[in-house]
């Protein structure tokens, strides 16, 4: 019921290498990904930093500088992140990903007269599906 809040401990900047390695990953996860891939994880230009959260989690974040209100951005949009200790196994796309490429990952349809009950927090079930 009462959720500790997490903070960031740790903010890199991230190596070439590791972009290579993320994107590799991203794209044997996400193949629907490669279109888009460079703007979401670039190679040469960009920053991409690694946040690493007081809850165990890894956060990739596209550092873009600027924010709406014309402050600086001191996190960026994150666009993938992963659960404790499985940042080499899996790792899954944030909405800022998802705007960027909304085919990576297949879209799921239900009623309308379901909708209020999702919404509410019940469990997507489909009879023969989930």
């Amino acid at each position: 019921m009462f959720r500790k809040t997490f903070r960031v401990q740790k903010s890199n900047p991230m190596r070439s290498t590791d972009r290579k390695k993320l994107r590799g990953l991203v794209l044997k996860l996400y193949p629907a990904a490669e279109p888009e891939i460079d703007r979401m994880i670039p190679i040469g230009e960009g920053e991409v930093l690694v946040l690493k959260l007081s809850n165990k989690c890894t956060v990739w974040s596209l550092n873009v500088g600027q924010t709406a209100q014309g402050g600086l951005d001191k996190f960026g949009q994150p666009m993938f992140f992963a659960a404790q200790h499985e940042e080499d196994k899996l790792v899954y796309p944030t909405v800022y990903s998802l705007w960027i490429e909304p085919n990576m990952m297949p879209a799921m349809f239900t009623h309308a007269e379901v909708s209020p009950y999702i919404f509410g927090g019940a469990d997507l079930m489909m009879a023969g599906v989930l």
